[in-house]
């Protein structure tokens, strides 16, 4: 029980002692608070040690009335002291209060020879101090009250002190009278400093706040401005893969006239076997694919609008799978999930299958020659159709994952790649008012996903 007594008393004064943490900043109010409890703090000890000796001598002297108000005062700061959660401006007045209650008593029981005088003095000053140059103004205008006042019940011989000679009225109307004229340059002064250096400091807040709202807005600005210069960076830079591109493609475009003029021509043969027309067959078929990406690659170099109509989305999955199925080894694993209802979309067919084979064919790219899956699959979500192609590569470093969208771009080694496929994938996807994302993890494999909008005006 003792060490519990002694843990609780030592906890109460230890609040007591410590100052409150309310204040939110270092500004005016936050030092008015740790002035204020300091006070009170320095009142309740020092005024203890001062009411010990108040006690006997109010005894001693029969100024009963004496010990009443010194011990009301000393219980008052305590309770100020305890009431950590008092906002400051009653906790302010609370003490006021007491010097003006204090000033008071002592002049009426003891007159101009007590220390009446400096305890109102201290409750005009501290009112300055604490509360700003309108309080200050207005305790001295009470404390001018009170001493015309008793200054009337001297004249009129109701007040009157055992302690004084005989030329009492002297001595109190000199002493008044200094009292009055220190007063209000102590008041006034004190109170004019107080409250220009309040507003000095909140005009400095003021300041501070406006240069950190300059700051930021200058730095965003420039965020802005990177991000503005990154994308005439990209958008240059596809300027520059479009006129690169559609030079090729013509040239490109010539081989492939000759080697479909060459199959058809060899087509009209009599006697072909059937491997050889069959390999005709699909030389004729590929090339006409070729130059169907060729037509798309000149008119994204020319930035020609696409030819977009109706279609569904799970059909060219498809096929894209069955011609994709002939190029892959068995030790790869190639599935296909498909929606039991058509997914429709306007687009245009030809690039969008080449989208799906360029993403196909970077997942048989990351398998190696390592055993693998790669899944290509269709859903009809709230948002549009999605198209997934996920494989169990050996994934795309966390580096790498914003660049893999560049033009030229690339970590293949030379010559089995030109970096060009997905950045034209992007292209497109975007010009179709669709959106293409990458997840990967290094050493497990990567998930690209495409959602593109649902054609409404399909009726299904």
């Amino acid at each position: 029980k003792k060490t519990i007594l002694s843990m609780s008393l030592k906890k109460n004064i230890r609040s007591l002692v410590t100052p409150p943490q309310d204040a939110a900043s270092k500004g005016i109010d936050y030092f008015r608070t740790r002035l204020l409890f300091y006070l009170l703090l320095s009142i309740g000890l020092f005024g203890f040690i001062a009411w010990l000796p108040s006690i006997y001598y109010g005894i001693a002297y029969k100024f009963h009335s004496i010990i009443f108000i010194d011990t009301l005062s000393l219980g008052w700061v305590f309770f100020l002291l305890a009431k950590k959660k008092m906002v400051f401006f009653k906790k302010a007045l609370g003490l006021l209060a007491i010097f003006y209650a204090l000033g008071l008593w002592l002049l009426i029981v003891l007159g101009p020879t007590g220390a009446g005088f400096m305890w109102l003095l201290l409750f005009s000053i501290m009112s300055g101090v604490l509360l700003g140059f309108r309080p200050a103004l207005v305790s001295l205008g009470i404390n001018l009250v009170t001493v015309f006042i008793l200054t009337f019940f001297v004249l009129k011989g109701i007040l009157t002190w055992q302690l004084l000679p005989s030329d009492e009225l002297a001595i109190w109307t000199v002493k008044g009278i200094n009292f009055i004229c220190i007063n209000a340059i102590v008041a006034v002064s004190s109170g004019f400093l107080i409250t220009k250096i309040s507003r000095m400091a909140q005009e400095e807040k003021q300041r501070r706040e406006t240069l950190d709202r300059e700051v930021t807005a200058r730095i965003r600005a420039e965020k802005e401005n990177k991000a503005l210069t990154h994308q005439l960076y990209q958008s240059q830079k596809m300027e520059a893969m479009g006129t690169l591109a559609g030079g090729i493609a013509h040239d490109f475009n010539n081989v492939l006239g000759i080697i479909k003029g060459s199959a058809e021509l060899a087509l009209t043969s009599q006697n072909l076997s059937d491997p050889v027309q069959k390999n005709l067959d699909r030389i004729n078929k590929a090339a006409e694919r070729a130059s169907g990406i060729i037509r798309q690659i000149l008119a994204f170099s020319r930035h020609q609008p696409q030819d977009k109509t109706p279609q569904d989305l799970a059909d060219i999955a498809r096929d894209c799978i069955q011609l994709f199925r002939i190029n892959i080894p068995d030790k790869v694993t190639l599935s296909l999930d498909l929606p039991a209802s058509p997914a429709p979309i306007l687009a245009d067919r030809n690039q969008i299958y080449q989208v799906i084979m360029n993403l196909l064919t970077n997942g048989l790219h990351a398998l190696g020659k390592d055993r693998g899956r790669i899944e290509l699959s269709v859903k009809r979500e709230n948002r549009g159709i999605g198209l997934v192609v996920e494989d169990t590569g050996k994934g795309i470093p966390k580096e790498n994952i914003s660049l893999i969208f560049d033009p030229y771009f690339t970590t293949k080694e030379t010559g089995k790649g030109t970096g060009m496929g997905l950045s034209i994938s992007h292209g497109i996807v975007k010009a179709h008012g669709g959106k293409i994302g990458v997840e990967s993890t290094p050493g497990q494999g990567s998930r690209f996903t495409i959602m593109l909008p649902a054609d409404s005006g399909s009726g299904t």
